[in-house]
């Protein structure tokens, strides 16, 4: 990430390699949470990822949520592979 600190502040709440969550605040402006997502293919670390994103502060600042999740909402938009 990176921002001009005398137009804005960061700070971050937490980072993984699937991801990077931060407060910022705008001079003069009111806080909110941003989070860059590249989530794993792993069923095991997106449990544990979706664990992660369940530990933010998302009820006391307003959330923007950017980035790859690797998450299909529907089976059949999954591409089949080529044998």
């Amino acid at each position: 990430m990176a921002w001009r600190s005398d137009e804005v502040t960061v700070s971050i709440v937490s980072s993984s390699p699937q991801g990077i969550h931060a407060v910022v605040t705008p001079s003069g402006k009111n806080s909110w949470l941003l989070s860059v997502i590249y989530a794993s293919t792993l069923p095991l670390n997106i449990n544990r990822y979706w664990h992660e994103l369940s530990c933010l502060p998302i009820d006391k600042l307003p959330w923007l949520v950017m980035g790859d999740f690797n998450c299909i909402i529907n089976p059949d938009r999954k591409p089949h592979k080529l044998h």
